[in-house]
């Protein structure tokens, strides 16, 4: 549950048990299909990096958009 929904909570805005455990699956998929993204990356990196073949500026970038995207999903406020 984000920051922004917890504050909604405590302001009085109802939202039944249902829908807290709701946004907490929710939310929960959502990094567990980030922290996927990045792993399938990280381990296809790690596959050239076995056959010692080198890594495309593409391969690059987008490994580094995809740590970037895990960093800011579980640290947004840096």
């Amino acid at each position: 549950m984000s920051l922004d929904q917890v504050k909604s909570v405590i302001d009085g805005n109802h939202f039944s048990l249902f829908d807290i455990v709701s946004l907490q699956i929710e939310s929960l998929k959502e990094s567990i299909s980030v922290q996927q993204k990045l792993l399938q990356e990280l381990e296809h990196v790690t596959s050239l990096m076995k056959r010692k073949e080198r890594l495309t500026v593409q391969e690059f970038t987008k490994i580094l958009s995809a740590m970037r995207t895990s960093h800011h999903k579980f640290l947004p406020n840096r």
